[in-house]
């Protein structure tokens, strides 16, 4: 009798076996849905919400300090009181948006995040919509979709329990680069900016994806110059983003000289750069923004030097100096940082332009393999590094609570 010995498995056939599962998965009228929603339940599994800390603030059991001053700031847009209660109010009070939203809800709480839920699957939907209109392959866009979904920008929907509205900003700049109709773009900018003024700079990112569309889709023959460019850039709708920052600013300088003549920050800035308990979470949170779609990043700048497009390389690493050098003041980098995510579509559409598809899938692969397997971690100022754990972990922490077994550390009051 002989053995026959086991036939050989390489790691390729097993990639290109993956890829075949997936392909027949995403088979159908319906796709792009079934993509949105499977990404969204692997996110919300692996990174599920704190609902025992929106569950005790409810029930008055403990205090989220940015709920609380929606609600008074509702009453009163520009004369909220007591102002001087936590630090984080007075980064608030140009944050419209959520106050106005619990007005028109009642201060209901559980609807607003509701609202942000339904806009963070809406953020999934959009993106994967987003890099199939110009990849055109269907495993390309699962597999940058399925990492987007489980970055911190792609959760802001979901786990943002605690009132800093993200998931509503990024919502709308998604918006902004999915559709040029000029009242449409200008009213997302402008919401977003209500939400948070970090979209401020996630508009130049706007810019720059639209700019780079029009740039990539010259002919290619034509010699890089300016004024390739520079012709991009006025078929782009970047004039209807500085129309934005100049509406947003004027009034937001109004209100300020008006109402907040005495304003300041004292939560960013030099102090918070040089603060130990600021540089010892530096590296992580500049890493956990964008996890593995640094790899994307970085292939397309070096696409990008390699084709000779050296006016579209530097728009970009002048986008990225500045995003980084402004981050770097605030305590909660990876958030700031997260609202640079155009720059992932621009990466995405260098790479479709510029390399053969099977690259382009492969490439992608880790990149959705590291953003999966990576921990959601985000900084909450003064190196308070949170890692939102997955389901299996949140039903343990209930079910040690509900026995009280002792296990967990106050479970109900994790942050």
């Amino acid at each position: 009798m002989s053995i026959h010995p086991p036939q050989e498995m390489s790691l390729s056939t097993l990639y290109h076996a993956f890829f075949l599962w997936l392909d027949r998965r995403l088979d159908g009228p319906n796709w792009l849905w079934k993509l949105t929603l499977a990404s969204v339940a692997v996110s919300v599994f692996l990174a599920f919400p704190a609902y025992s800390l929106l569950y005790g603030h409810l029930n008055d059991t403990l205090t989220i300090d940015a709920w609380d001053f929606i609600e008074i700031q509702a009453q009163d847009l520009l004369h909220p009181t007591k102002l001087d209660y936590y630090i984080r109010r007075e980064n608030m009070i140009f944050r419209w948006f959520l106050p106005a939203l619990s007005w028109l809800t009642g201060h209901n709480i559980v609807l607003i995040i509701i609202i942000q839920a339904v806009l963070g699957i809406g953020f999934i939907y959009l993106s994967a919509s987003l890099y199939f209109s110009f990849s055109k392959d269907k495993i390309q866009t699962a597999l940058f979709t399925l990492a987007i979904a489980n970055l911190l920008v792609g959760s802001f929907g979901f786990v943002d329990v605690i009132g800093y509205g993200d998931g509503f900003a990024c919502f709308f700049l998604m918006v902004c680069l999915v559709t040029r109709q000029p009242v449409l773009f200008s009213l997302s900018l402008l919401l977003s900016f209500l939400v948070d003024e970090r979209s401020l700079m996630a508009a130049g990112f706007v810019c720059l994806w639209w700019i780079a569309k029009e740039y990539m889709a010259q002919d290619d023959t034509k010699r890089d110059g300016i004024g390739k460019f520079f012709r991009a850039t006025l078929k782009s709708p970047a004039w209807l983003v500085v129309v934005c920052w100049a509406v947003y600013l004027a009034g937001r300088t109004y209100v300020r000289l008006r109402y907040f003549p005495d304003h300041t920050y004292s939560s960013m800035g030099t102090p918070v750069l040089f603060a130990d308990a600021h540089r010892f979470g530096l590296g992580s949170s500049l890493w956990t923004a964008f996890e593995g779609m640094w790899i994307l990043i970085g292939a397309a700048f070096l696409l990008l030097w390699y084709c000779g497009r050296r006016f579209l390389l530097l728009a970009l690493i002048i986008g990225m100096l500045v995003l980084i050098t402004s981050v770097v003041f605030v305590h909660d980098i990876d958030r700031a940082m997260s609202y640079a995510f155009p720059i992932f579509f621009i990466s995405g559409l260098i790479l479709v332009k510029t390399v053969p598809i099977s690259e382009q899938r492969l490439l992608l692969f880790f990149v959705a393999l590291i953003c999966v397997i990576h921990p959601l971690l985000y900084t909450m100022g003064y190196d308070k590094i949170i890692w939102v754990e997955p389901f299996p972990m949140r039903i343990a922490m209930l079910v040690d609570r509900l026995m009280g077994w002792g296990y967990f550390d106050d479970p109900l009051h994790l942050e």
